[in-house]
């Protein structure tokens, strides 16, 4: 599906007007490809149509179909909850409202709302953000309550269109007609599933005026699993199931390795090393028989010093994979001891974490790179990393992650609620499984070994992260059902790991 954020659509509109179609006409040619969904999927003539419109320009849209959708012979009432317009186009189209077509006082709307049998949600569109008042959110659950047909218009007004947020009693569409470019909300949750069924309908702009404006996102499916992971031949043995190196925890941060290891292992890694300081490889003889050890020497608070990197860069000449970050703590010896791994190690390389935040303070590192590193920031590193406010990645995820992707050449995982996945060659995808239960520490160890495990059998980086993703989501929501979103631990993962194995490989 192709998106658009709400900044891009406004320069394509600009870009628009600038040849020669104006903002009225890309209002009438809303107002019309409006209709024109409704009427294949409702004939309206005859029928009470609701028709609910802002003050703003999304409200002009809703008042050009409330006009249309007269002239085919619906009996059409038209509120306005915020107000008369105010721009001078919405103004116009308020203007050209017909005689037949009832305007609305304040005490008449709920009345209507519950005779209507469709109702148009013209309020706000993609200029919403924030929270809706005591009284929009009393006229919404009404809507939400009434049984109509409701169809918004760009976006079901409560819900933002670039991350998907949604305020309390947020109109649930039957419809979304988005015009020209579907927006993100089509996709990110929870906004998705306040749209129903969304449509990109045009209003004129020249795919020409849009160029560079738009990308094309992929909801993750189980049909990728499928093609990227398939059943283990009978006859496979450990050193074809792949060797992954893990450079991960310190004696403050033990659960991080063992997670992360553990999770590697869950996911089918034939051999794991588990490359760290005494402390923690104690630890893993006792949880974990399977791992094989390489003990490093420690620095004085209980970090992997950077005088074992030559061992370590001769285990990863030995690997397949190297997993780098987890726990590992934060020092000026461990930020070169990253930087030379990252540079001198021709093997791909998850970095994670603390791993991250030591990369970030050098993130030119990257050049030296060729396109084998995986990262998975969480809002806060992207932020580190990117040199960009939270804001501003929070306001177009998408193109943040897309932009700092291509720029680096590195498969960038961007983890949320809606975790967005971005290959250096402009690829995007979005998972769609897991939840608030992943709200844990240690979720993004166990996801990282994950990762790193299909790294190690030879998976690429880009589709490593996509099944990565999805596995560790579908995981969590399996466990959920059985354990509850509070009672969930990422320790329980593994498990569930096991049974979607079960299925995958039938």
């Amino acid at each position: 599906m192709k998106l658009i954020s709400t900044a891009s659509m406004k320069q394509a509109e600009r870009n628009a007007n600038s040849h020669g179609l104006s903002y009225l006409d890309m209002m009438g040619n809303a107002g019309a490809a409006a209709v024109s969904q409704i009427f294949s999927r409702r004939k309206v003539t005859g029928e009470a149509v609701l028709v609910l419109a802002g003050k703003g320009n999304n409200g002009g849209d809703a008042l050009v179909a409330a006009r249309l959708l007269s002239e085919l012979g619906a009996e059409v009432s038209v509120f306005l909850p915020l107000g008369e317009p105010v721009t001078p186009d919405a103004a116009a189209m308020r203007g050209m409202l017909p005689e037949q077509v009832r305007l609305l006082e304040p005490e008449e709307a709920l009345e209507q709302v519950g005779r209507a049998a469709v109702i148009v949600d013209g309020v706000f569109g993609t200029g919403f953000h924030g929270t809706l008042s005591q009284a929009q959110q009393t006229l919404f659950a009404e809507v939400n309550a009434s049984g109509a047909y409701v169809v918004s218009l760009d976006i079901p007004s409560g819900v933002t269109a670039d991350t998907g947020e949604v305020s309390e009693n947020s109109i649930r569409a039957d419809l979304t007609v988005m015009f020209d470019t579907c927006k993100n909300a089509a996709l990110f949750r929870p906004g998705c599933e306040y749209c129903g069924e969304c449509v990109a309908a045009p209003i004129g702009i020249s795919v020409d005026w849009k160029s560079g404006l738009t990308c094309e996102v992929v909801r993750t499916g189980e049909e990728f699993l499928t093609r990227w992971i398939a059943p283990r031949p009978s006859h496979a043995h450990k050193g074809q199931s792949g060797r992954l190196l893990a450079v991960v925890g310190s004696e403050e941060y033990i659960g991080a390795a063992l997670l992360s290891t553990g999770a590697a292992l869950r996911t089918g890694c034939g051999y794991v090393t588990l490359a760290s300081v005494p402390e923690v490889c104690r630890q893993a003889v006792a949880a974990q028989h399977e791992t094989v050890l390489c003990p490093l020497a420690a620095d004085a608070r209980g970090r992997i010093a950077r005088e074992n990197l030559p061992l370590i860069l001769e285990k990863a000449a030995r690997a397949d994979a190297v997993l780098l970050g987890c726990g590992l703590g934060q020092s000026e010896e461990l930020k070169s001891l990253v930087r030379e791994l990252i540079l001198q190690t021709e093997k791909p390389i998850l970095v994670d974490a603390d791993g991250i935040n030591l990369l970030a303070a050098d993130i030119n590192i990257l050049s030296g790179a060729s396109g084998r590193v995986v990262l998975t920031p969480h809002l806060g590193e992207m932020s580190r990393l990117s040199g960009l406010t939270a804001g501003q990645i929070a306001g177009d995820p998408v193109g943040a992650a897309q932009l700092f992707s291509q720029h680096y050449q590195v498969t960038l995982l961007l983890k949320g609620h809606n975790t967005i996945l971005a290959a250096p060659d402009g690829r995007v995808m979005l998972n769609p499984t897991g939840g608030s239960g992943l709200a844990k520490a240690g979720s993004g160890d166990v996801l990282s070994g994950i990762i790193a495990s299909l790294l190690s059998q030879g998976i690429p980086p880009f589709e490593s992260a996509v099944c990565g993703a999805y596995l560790h989501g579908w995981a969590a929501d399996l466990c959920c059902r059985e354990r509850s979103v509070r009672g969930m631990m990422p320790s329980d993962l593994g498990e569930y790991l096991c049974r979607i194995f079960l299925t995958l490989d039938r």
